[in-house]
């Protein structure tokens, strides 16, 4: 994560999830919601993608981060953070990916951090 920012807002937007949670955002970032990244073959680019509540495990709501690549040099870089990089696609050999959940949003920050500044 490069920045965050805060600001007051009157105008908010509130999703309700299906078990009852609600979700309070601004117009200008409700628009992540369902995003996936996509990596051009030939893409130096790296996204680190936040999913708050993407899964849970019994009540438990957990937090994904994911990072997707199509290099070597991208996938010995996080493997050097002591993460695991598994193929993205079984049918390209050059694609990566890390992926994995939390419950706890500070641990997901940190590891964002790392992914963020190898």
């Amino acid at each position: 994560m490069l920045r965050i920012s805060e600001r007051e807002t009157e105008e908010v937007i509130r999703i309700r999830t299906a078990r009852g949670r609600e979700l309070v955002s601004t117009p200008e970032h409700i628009h992540f919601a369902g995003y996936r990244p996509e990596v051009s073959p030939d893409s130096s680019r790296r996204n680190i993608v936040v999913t708050l509540c993407a899964d849970r495990r019994g009540a438990t709501p957990m937090h994904l981060i994911a990072v997707r690549g199509n290099d070597e040099k991208g996938a010995e870089i996080i493997r050097g953070l002591g993460l695991r990089v598994r193929p993205a696609h079984a049918n390209s050999p050059r694609s990566w990916r890390y992926e994995t959940v939390f419950k706890d949003m500070a641990t997901l920050m940190q590891t964002a951090t790392r992914l963020a500044t190898p």
